[in-house]
This record gives C-alpha cells, structure tokens and sequence, in this order.
C-alpha cells in the first residue's frame, strides 16, 4: 500500500475499519472461505505484503498444506479471482465506510484503497451498478442465452431508476430531470410519487455507549452499518443515503434506540410513518453474544421490508383498483401469491403494460415457476428445454442479478443435477435476496438436494435456515411451505413440527394453500402422511424439483 501522504497507522487503521464492515455483509457472512481469505490479505497489506505470492495464499491464507502443488492446482487464483468480484458486489450495494474503497487491481493479488473512481468506476452512476463479473468458474452460462450490449446498458440504466428517492429521484450527486425518468420507463408522464418505492430514513440512537467491539469495529457502529445493510436489500423501499438525509423527504423512518446503558443494553426498534404513527415496535435484548444480536436485529428489519411485510403491507393499503405503476404491481402481486388465479391476471397485466421494466424481472420470473409447476403437475421433466425457460431468460436480460429469476434458474439447475451451477445461482439469489425470508427458505430447501462443499458452509445454512424459523411466527401460506420443507431438508423434525402448527388453514383454496395443508397435517399426525403419502409427494414436488432434496424431505416425514 503505497500512499505517501498519509500516514501509515492511519491506512492501516482505515483498511481495518473497512475490512470489518464487509465482513459483516450476508455475501461475506456466507462465505467462510472468502472471508478468510480477505482478512488474510487485509493482514498482510498492513503489514507490507511481504512475499505475496500464490503459494502463500493458497498455504497461509488458505489453509493448504506445505507440499501444495500451485502448477496443478488453480484454487487460490480462483478464490482471489471471486473475492475481487464479491468486493466488486459488495461496493454496487454499498457505501465505504470512510472515502475510500478496498479493491484488487485484475492480474494482482494485494488488498489496496483507492476512491470509489479509482476501485469500482461503475458503480459511480448508481450504487446498485452492475459488478464486476470474475472468470467464468464464477459465472455460469445460460445455455440458448445472449445478453447483447443493449440489454446490459438497458438493465443498467433500469436499475438507476429503480432505486431513486421518491421525493428527489437523486442521482449520484445531482437529479434527475423528471422527463428523463418517463423516458426511462417508457410510459406515460407519472409524478415521482407514483414512480418510485417509498424512502425510508435510518435513525441510530445511543450508538456511543456501546462500546464492545466486533473486531476493531465498536458494536454499535455495526449496528448501524448491519441496519443499512439491510435496509438498503429491500424490494418494497429506497433508504436515503447519508449524503442525502437532509435533502430528501422520508416517507418511513426506521429508528433503532440503543438506550442508555451497557450492562444489559438493548435495541427498540421502531417504524413510523411520515405521520409519526407507529407501524411496528419491538425490543431486541442484547445477552452477550454480538453476532446473534446482530442476526435478529438484521431478522426484525428483514420483517419491515419483506415483499409482504410490514411497509409493503402499509403501501398496499394505499392501492384501489387496478395497480398504477411498476411499483404497485409488485407489492400486489406479492400480497396474492398465494391465490393464483388473481395473481396470474395480475403478471398479464403489469407484463404487457410494463414489460421492460426493472419489476418485470420478477413477474417474468413468477411466470416461469407457475410454467414449471404446471409441466410438474402433467408429469412432464424440469429441464430448460421446457416452455419456462424463456420466461427465466427475459428475466435475467432484464436483471441478471434478480433474486427470484436466479432463484428459479437454481432449481431448475439443481433438478436437471447441475449441482455446481445450481450452487452459483443459488448464492447469488440470496445475496440479493435477504429481504425476501421466502426465497431464502426455498432455496435452502432445494439446496439440500446439492450437498454443501464443505462442513462450514453447512452449518452456515442450517443457522439460516433456524434464524429464519424463528424469526417468522406468522407466515403467510407459501412461507409455511418453505419453512417446513427447509426444517425437514436438514433434519430437524423438531422445527418442523415448530413450523407446522404456526398456520392452520381451515378451508384451503389453490395449489400453495392445499400443499400446506397436507404438509402441515403430515407433520403432526404420522398416521394420517402414511395414509394420504401420494397425495402429500404429489402437492409438494410442486414446490421442490430437485429429487434428492425431495427424498431427503420425505425421508424424514417416514422416521415420524
């Protein structure tokens, strides 16, 4: 690290502060060998990268032994190859913590700073830019896909759009002229109310007397960068960047109170409209353990801005009649999930008045899942050969990293037995899907059917998955279903049973709620799954594709 007008303990203590609060991003939580690998480099930059090289990597950072053969072996390229495109990730979802960026130059292997010019140019337009893409080991290719030039820089400027304040549709560092943004969408003139998610303000009270630290960074400092982390995921809303708070007019604040001490300190956390009604209240007790008063905080915030969570709930209580806007057609499609002719009308609707549309992606998306269930149900192969796969094609042109569109081309990777490529849609579905507690409990579920590499990655998911259960004590009709088939994929009859009795659906209508019906009913009383088994394999074979994954599960349900 070579900065001669700044004084080394500083850059180092810079570098550390940075480092810190990557690692606390999901991307890097569910990556122990990438966080490994960043924490040695980070290592070895304050100490002046003293022979860096690829053996020293793959040896001291990465665990390898002495005789590790480099010429036959291109791991650490490859591990450093992907953690340059995860930081490349991390900064298009996320400000530094200080002014500057930590990066790796292509063709080298040192952790340096630089601006967000110099490191990630962009990302400068928009913080949600499309990153950096490694070797093609990290990037599985669509089979019968091409994304031309026009629908990158479509997809592009789609999600600079997609993320501007309501009040202000800010820019980088100015507006945009409001014709622009009708001429983005393609529509007729709508106001920046209508066009936009509502803004959520992030206000954190009482952070100075936290002073346990996480690292060399204070437990209160990561309660706020964990809180705008997860803010800054949500589908159903736009968090105001720092810069901009005192410009910008909030439609929700979300505001978490430290309180005043901190022997036994907690966190209130509260959601109140522009109004300054109350919307959600709850308390977070803090007993010791750091990374698990940071889960559940993260796990309460994923509460508010789930697709069907609290502000998306407010903001649908807001719409009469047919939905207006892209926006809209999200959140309402979202609340109907369950019932499926409605929402089927719903996605015709909003496809063919806003078919290129950054949404889109997601009704796209809705649209080959209902195709595959369909072909399921006539007895026909979940291959991409299939009628569906052009659905989750456009998606991904329209948002390659859409988190439901790389969701459904996880499963139907995992039921063709791409285990390798289903891993890598996997990962990048619930990297941009921590908002979305259904797609996270879904793709676990199917996950089981493609064995985790190594032990640390499955106990990572087999902690997500009970995070998940306890953080959701009343799931709607298609969250139940997840929540029970993830609870059975990794054995844990316990949960399931937990799960099962959570909704109870007296009079069950459509696929989604018949499925949890039976699923419910099979968990609680074993008689009645040996009984109705055909019926129970039938229901959800709709909602899991991958056979592995669907036996581990029925397995289970046998042993009861």
């Amino acid at each position: 690290m070579q900065e001669s007008d700044t004084n080394i303990d500083q850059l180092a203590v810079a570098l550390r502060t940075e480092v810190d609060s990557i690692l606390l991003d999901p991307l890097f939580v569910r990556a122990p060998i990438q966080s490994k690998l960043l924490v040695y480099l980070c290592k070895q930059a304050v100490e002046g990268d003293h022979d860096l090289t690829q053996y020293a990597i793959a040896v001291d950072g990465l665990g390898k032994p002495d005789d590790y053969d480099l010429h036959n072996d291109s791991y650490p390229r490859v591990q450093v190859s992907r953690l340059r495109a995860n930081l490349a990730s991390y900064y298009s979802r996320n400000e530094p913590v200080g002014d500057h960026c930590v990066y790796i130059r292509q063709g080298d292997y040192r952790l340096r700073m630089g601006s967000r010019k110099n490191a990630y140019p962009d990302t400068l337009r928009s913080q949600r830019a499309v990153p950096e893409i490694a070797d093609s080991i990290e990037q599985p290719v669509l089979p019968k896909t091409s994304y031309n030039d026009s629908g990158q820089k479509k997809a592009i400027s789609d999600r600079t759009t997609f993320f501007a304040n309501r009040h202000f549709l800010v820019f980088g560092a100015g507006a945009i002229m409001l014709a622009a943004v009708a001429a983005v969408f393609g529509t007729q003139f709508q106001s920046a109310d209508a066009m936009a998610p509502p803004s959520i303000e992030l206000e954190v009270t009482g952070a100075e007397d936290f002073n346990e630290t996480i690292g060399s960074t204070s437990l209160g400092d990561s309660v706020k960068r964990v809180a705008r982390q997860q803010l800054n995921q949500s589908f159903v809303s736009n968090l105001i960047s720092r810069q901009n708070s005192e410009e910008a007019q909030r439609d929700y604040l979300v505001s978490i109170d430290l309180g005043p001490g901190i022997s036994t300190p907690n966190a209130e956390i509260t959601l109140r409209t522009n109004t300054d009604s109350v919307l959600y209240s709850e308390v977070v007790p803090y007993t010791g353990d750091a990374d698990a008063f940071l889960r559940e905080l993260s796990a309460n915030l994923v509460h508010l801005t789930a697709p069907n969570g609290v502000i998306a709930s407010s903001e649908i209580s807001q719409v009469s009649g047919k939905p207006r806007t892209p926006y809209h057609c999200f959140i309402s499609i979202e609340a109907n999930r369950a019932r499926g002719p409605e929402m089927v009308k719903m996605l015709d609707s909003c496809i063919k008045r806003f078919p290129d549309d950054r949404f889109a992606a997601f009704w796209y998306a809705r649209k080959a899942y209902g195709a595959y269930q369909k072909d399921i149900a006539a007895g026909l192969p979940v291959t991409r050969a299939a009628n569906g796969w052009q659905f989750v094609t456009k998606a991904l042109e329209i948002d390659q990293y859409n988190a439901f569109a790389n969701f459904v081309a996880a499963k139907v990777s995992a039921a063709e037995g791409s285990c390798d490529e289903s891993r890598i849609f996997i990962e990048r579905a619930k990297e941009r899907g921590t908002s979305y507690p259904t797609l996270i409990a879904a793709a676990e579920s199917e996950a089981s059917g493609c064995q985790a590499v190594n032990s640390a990655d499955i106990d990572d998911e087999h902690s997500q998955i009970e995070v998940l259960i306890e953080q959701n004590p009343a799931p709607d009709a298609l969250l139940h279903n997840y929540m029970m088939y993830s609870a059975l994929s990794i054995k844990r009859p316990d949960l399931a049973k937990l799960v099962a009795g959570r909704l109870v659906i007296e009079n069950p209508e459509g696929a989604v709620e018949r499925a949890s019906d039976l699923m419910r009913k099979s968990i609680e009383d074993p008689d009645y799954f040996r009984k109705n088994k055909e019926s129970v394999r039938s229901a959800v074979s709709l909602f899991v594709w991958n056979a592995r994954a669907l036996d581990t599960i029925f397995s289970e349900l046998e042993k009861t």
